[in-house]
């Protein structure tokens, strides 16, 4: 018998009530910002419920095998990973961290840094700044096509498209006049921090680097240098 479909806004305020309304042993706890109030879990919530995360995860990997799908082709260094690694990672509003699966895996950030760029910017300059050089709205695109708005001049849409984090990027490090060196640096050391919670080298398995097979394989795919040359041509990227 089929089962009915639920609205997901009403499933998921469902599933919320079910797994922490229930917790009163003090793992929920109410905070209070500018008159709104929320009910977030405390620190101890995420080791609670490790052990059914992990039994969730080897059941994902047993219903979905790596052969289901097929690595990213057009950068030749993602095509060769091992397309059986897996490992998931979460986070508390507290802090608390678990992850498993094969979690010390070194692996290439790729688009996942696109976020941090943007942040670092906006923190840099401010996000009024920022926002005279990228937008803030959907493309409707691929993520790497070159579109840009019919602003004057043009700007990359959002700054999580290609377009648009190479133009972050650029932003990074201009008010104190650094160069591309000094600018990597910079991001290296904040993903660090962020990596690591403050925490001693000593204290942590973590590592943040530049990767030149990685670069290398990258400089194959011309369309990222294609994308840097015509945003040049509206805006003198450093």
């Amino acid at each position: 018998m089929a089962l009915p479909r639920v609205p997901w806004r009403i499933a998921r305020r469902a599933w919320w009530r079910r797994d922490f309304s229930s917790l009163d042993d003090g793992t929920l706890g109410d905070i209070r910002v500018g008159g709104f109030e929320s009910r977030f879990p405390k620190k101890g919530l995420i080791s609670s419920i490790a052990g059914s995360l992990e039994s969730e995860l080897e059941r994902i990997k047993t219903d979905v095998p790596h052969d289901s799908g097929k690595n990213a082709s057009y950068i030749p260094m993602l095509e060769s990973v091992n397309p059986e690694t897996f490992a998931a990672a979460i986070c508390s509003t507290s802090g608390e961290m678990h992850s498993f699966g094969d979690d010390k895996f070194k692996f290439s950030m790729q688009s996942c840094v696109k976020p941090f760029l943007y942040l670092m910017a906006c923190k840099e300059l401010g996000m009024r700044v920022v926002h005279e050089y990228v937008g803030r709205e959907p493309s409707g695109q691929e993520f790497n096509a070159f579109s840009l708005t019919d602003d004057n001049p043009p700007l990359p849409f959002n700054p999580l498209l290609n377009s648009g984090a190479i133009t972050v990027c650029n932003l990074i490090g201009q008010h104190d006049q650094l160069s591309s060196t000094e600018r990597f640096k910079r991001l290296k050391h904040v993903l660090h921090a962020l990596g690591t919670n403050g925490k001693a080298d000593h204290d942590h398995d973590f590592h943040v680097g530049f990767d030149n097979a990685v670069f290398m394989s990258e400089v194959t795919f011309n369309l990222t240098f294609n994308l840097t040359f015509n945003l040049h041509a509206f805006r003198k990227l450093s």
